[in-house]
This record gives C-alpha cells, sequence and structure tokens, in this order.
C-alpha cells in the first residue's frame, strides 16, 4: 500500500470519528429536540408566504398568511432588546418547550385578557427566553397573530416569583391586552416574570 493510500485512509478514519462525536455531543446536549425543531421549522414556513424572506425561524420577521389552519403555531413573539423572534405554539408540553415559547394560560394572541408564555432558560446557549432578565420597564414585545395583526406590548413590571405560585395567571385585567412571559431563574426553584401591557 502507496503513501498516498495510508494518507486517504487516514483522512477517512479522522473524518469519520469527527463526525461521530459531533453527532455523539447533539445527542447529549440538553438544549433543543433537533427532529422536534425541524418539524416545528417545516410547519412555520408553511404558515408565511413562500414569497417572503423567511430564512430561519429564530429571525423571519414573515407575514403571517391567514388561509392556513395550524395545529400548534397561533402566532409570533418578537423581542427586539434581545434579539429574538420565535413562532408561538398553541399549548405548552414537554416536548414543545424546547423548540418554542408556548402559550400556557390564558386567552389567543392579541385577545382582551393575560396571555401567558413561557418558555426556556438555557442558561448557557443564549436561545429562547435565556435573555429574559435583560428586559425592562418600557421594553417592547411584539405579537402578531394568524389574522396579519401585529400588537405592541410595552414592559411595566418583572419580578421573582415560587415555582408554586401561579398568581401571575390572573385574567383581572379591566377589559386590557396583557402579556405575561415566564422563565426558569438561575435557581429553578423560582420564576422570573415580565409583565407586559397593549400601547
Amino acid at each position: 500500500m502507496s503513501t498516498s493510500d495510508k494518507k486517504f485512509i487516514y483522512i477517512q478514519l479522522i473524518g469519520i470519528l469527527v463526525v461521530s462525536i459531533i453527532f455523539l455531543f447533539i445527542s447529549l446536549n440538553p438544549g433543543y429536540d433537533k427532529k422536534l425543531y425541524s418539524q416545528l421549522y417545516d410547519e412555520y414556513n408553511e404558515i408565511f408566504d413562500e414569497d417572503s424572506n423567511v430564512t430561519s425561524v429564530s429571525t423571519s420577521t414573515a407575514t403571517v398568511r391567514t388561509d392556513f389552519a395550524s395545529p400548534n403555531v397561533i402566532g409570533e413573539i418578537t423581542i427586539p432588546k434581545i434579539d429574538i423572534v420565535y413562532p408561538l405554539l398553541r399549548e405548552t408540553t414537554d416536548d414543545l418547550l424546547k423548540i418554542a415559547p408556548t402559550k400556557l394560560w390564558g386567552p389567543e394572541p392579541n385577545s382582551i385578557g393575560n396571555l401567558c408564555i413561557i418558555a426556556h432558560n438555557y442558561k448557557s446557549n443564549g436561545d429562547l427566553f435565556t435573555n429574559l432578565s435583560k428586559l425592562g420597564t418600557g421594553d417592547i414585545v411584539k405579537i402578531q397573530g394568524l389574522n396579519k395583526k401585529v400588537v405592541t406590548y410595552e414592559v411595566y413590571k418583572k419580578y421573582t416569583i415560587s415555582s408554586t405560585d401561579m398568581s401571575y395567571t390572573s385574567q383581572l385585567t379591566s377589559g386590557k391586552k396583557e402579556l405575561t412571559l415566564i422563565t426558569c431563574t438561575s435557581s429553578d426553584k423560582t420564576r422570573l416574570i415580565v409583565k407586559c401591557i397593549e400601547i
């Protein structure tokens, strides 16, 4: 066997080893569920017009179609200060929480009442609501519903509570549209709550 043949075989073995390590890392990573994320991404893109600039589930600003009834996606949440745009999912389950913010409680997007939206704090990688703690009074959150309408909300309060305290789900909003954004804190025993109201 020639020297060039040996080099070729070594390069192939190194390539196989590198790919194996990458797949092992992905499978052990506690972050996103890649398969579910891929399925959601396909569904999310179907909701938006084919002519729009949808290039990534986390950066799109496309317009929602009204002729598509999605079983999971009910809108889109945009928070400019922390540079996130995600689809908003209809229900909260362990699987769906791994891939996008979900509706925990309350009315449909942009309806009167308190829409409670929950997402994971992955702490190390900046995904989902990891940077929610950076929001302060006056910061903006936008919700786009399936009817194409975008409603702008402003942060008016931020606090932490016990993980067993569900008082933030109250629907007593005096006929106003409100949002409550929820995520874990670094201790996992408390929740960060960000309250927003339509402006």
